[in-house]
């Protein structure tokens, strides 16, 4: 609003996913906005400082999007054909600050390939049902909601659907044999819960 408002509407435009942008095929006579949502981004080891809810929203200078991708070029497709690319952006000062807009003086991106997309997923799952589960007090309605998500999902993603596409069989590639054992465990994991 603030920017149409300046450049007027029909000048500016809003480019709505967070994929990489190509400038060659941008007009040069538009302004161009890119919008996409970002958590804050910690390293394990920055996990055991930042405890509580004020450690987590204090002194921010890294963030991060995901962008789910196929290599044929759709969005979203089959568990053995779904990438996932990580997009992590560190800024020249810490938020909050006096600014609201900060420059992006780093961008680092990490590839997911669909087991180790499977492997998050699951260990998000499990964290999910872990957190149900340990709530005081018990809230029966959200249980429900996270079980009937990890158990009964009504789109055929699901665990079991997990299970049967990347655990089926050993790999034959001996670099997934890590991949495989890591999925095996959080599933091992998520039973136990």
């Amino acid at each position: 609003g603030f920017y149409g408002e300046r450049f007027g509407e029909d000048v500016l435009e809003v480019i709505k996913d967070s994929n990489p942008v190509d400038k060659c095929k941008l007009d040069p006579n538009k302004a161009y906005i890119q919008i996409t949502y970002v958590e804050p981004y910690f390293d394990t080891y920055e996990m055991k400082d930042r405890i509580t809810y004020f450690d987590k929203n204090y002194n921010l200078r890294r963030f991060m999007y995901c962008t789910p991708f196929t290599l044929d070029g759709r969005a979203h497709g089959e568990l053995h054909e779904q990438f996932k690319r990580k997009t992590i952006l560190t800024t020249s000062h810490a938020f909050p600050y006096i600014k609201t807009r900060i420059n992006v003086i780093h961008k680092e991106e990490i590839i997911l390939t669909p087991i180790e997309v499977a492997i998050e997923d699951m260990q998000k799952k499990t964290q999910e049902l872990a957190f149900a589960t340990h709530q005081d007090p018990a809230d029966p309605k959200m249980l429900q909601m996270v079980l009937q998500g990890s158990v009964g999902t009504t789109v055929n993603q699901g665990p079991l659907e997990v299970a049967q596409v990347f655990l089926s069989e050993i790999p034959n590639d001996p670099k997934l044999f890590r991949h495989h054992n890591k999925l095996r465990l959080c599933f091992k994991d998520f039973t136990k819960r």
